[in-house]
């Protein structure tokens, strides 16, 4: 997350660096590489620990789905019915809400409205947490892949609804802990970048208070001539 926010600092010199280099594909890259190692900072560091959550993931999904078969996960857990629920065997969203009988889905409204609160709660807590993680930019490549990312917290409510409850409980409370664990070092970096920062008292105002810078050959001159005046004054 460190590495983030100082990616962002350096974005200003970025700029610079492609603005200037834009013809030479191959100075730039280079400049760019220098500017990361002197300012030590890894651009794909971010991407690492989504990366290393998708194995996570897969494996979680596997084991709920295997608990699910041998009917391990069917205790109620808060307000959800089931941990394995509503589909414990790698079903799809249609075969728990559709098709309705007498006016109600397959499990019943209460099981039904039970399991779809938690895909809301992912929305919303997706939300906020890819709100959080991608401040706004005033680059039109990352502000595109923004606008882009707005629509995944609905994609990842809609497979919510085909898989084990238990791996959208999952989701949300990676996204609950991960935005608060973002804001958090947020805090705590620019409480270090200001204490870092040099006081105002110490800044100059070189426009403000023009420094006068004695002339020595002047000064020097000005005296020789003073002392001729007042050699010539003693002779008469």
């Amino acid at each position: 997350m460190e590495s983030t926010m100082r990616m962002q600092d350096m974005q200003p010199m970025v700029k610079k660096i492609q603005a200037q280099y834009k013809d030479n594909p191959q100075v730039m890259n280079e400049r760019l590489a220098n500017l990361y190692k002197e300012e030590n900072v890894n651009p794909l560091a971010g991407c690492l620990p989504v990366l290393a959550q998708t194995p996570i993931w897969i494996a979680l999904y596997r084991a709920l789905l295997n608990m699910s078969n041998e009917d391990l996960l069917i205790e109620p857990f808060f307000w959800v019915p089931s941990l394995q629920g509503p589909v414990a065997s790698g079903g799809n969203v249609g075969d728990w809400l559709f098709p309705f009988k007498d006016g109600a889905p397959p499990v019943g409204w209460h099981d039904a409205i039970a399991y779809l609160i938690l895909p809301l709660i992912l929305i919303v807590t997706q939300s906020y947490s890819t709100k959080v993680l991608t401040p706004p930019s005033t680059d039109p490549a990352t502000e595109q892949t923004n606008q882009i990312l707005k629509f995944l917290p609905l994609i990842l409510g809609w497979v919510s609804l085909s898989v084990p409850s238990g791996l959208t409980l999952y989701w949300v409370a990676n996204n609950v802990l991960s935005t608060a664990q973002t804001v958090v070092l947020r805090n705590n970096y620019n409480e270090k970048k200001a204490a870092a920062a040099p006081p105002a008292s110490a800044v100059v105002d070189v426009e403000a208070e023009p420094v006068q810078v004695p002339r020595p050959e002047a000064d020097g001159f000005s005296s020789k001539k003073s002392q001729k005046k007042k050699s010539k004054k003693k002779r008469k």
